[in-house]
């Protein structure tokens, strides 16, 4: 299961990308994380710990890395689900479109999940529209 939301940001995409992999500027739009740690820095494969406010640390990988165009971290969580958070960005003539997502990937999925899905995609389009005003600064 996967939510997501896109939004048109009014600069080039190499003024987004560090928003995505800067610690310090990615805290700027995602309020709730505390900290994030690459074990070697970004890069496909790469691990590390993030944590969110009233949450514990979270050992996380990256199963996507595409220089100045995407990055997403996994995490595992109880129960033998994996929750996914992406971020994409993609030129177009004049600005820069971002998608953010969250998937949740568990074997046979119940109501209660999609409702926990939602509870952890809720905060996502008020961050990206955070990050959108700082970027287009």
């Amino acid at each position: 299961m996967e939510l997501s939301f896109s939004l048109v940001i009014s600069a080039k995409p190499e003024s987004v990308w560090p928003f995505l992999v800067d610690v310090g500027l990615r805290r700027q739009w995602e309020t709730d994380l505390e900290d994030l740690a690459y074990d070697n820095g970004p890069a496909l494969g790469a691990t590390g710990v993030m944590k969110l406010a009233d949450m514990p640390p979270m050992p996380f990988k990256l199963v996507a890395y595409s220089e100045q165009h995407s990055i997403a971290d996994q995490v595992e969580i109880p129960g033998g689900a994996t929750l996914t958070f992406s971020h994409e960005i993609t030129a177009t003539p004049e600005t820069t479109l971002l998608t953010q997502a969250v998937r949740l990937d568990k074997a046979a999925p119940t109501l209660e999940d999609v409702e926990f899905l939602a509870g952890v995609f809720s905060g996502t389009p008020e961050a990206a529209w955070r990050l959108k005003a700082l970027a287009e600064q």
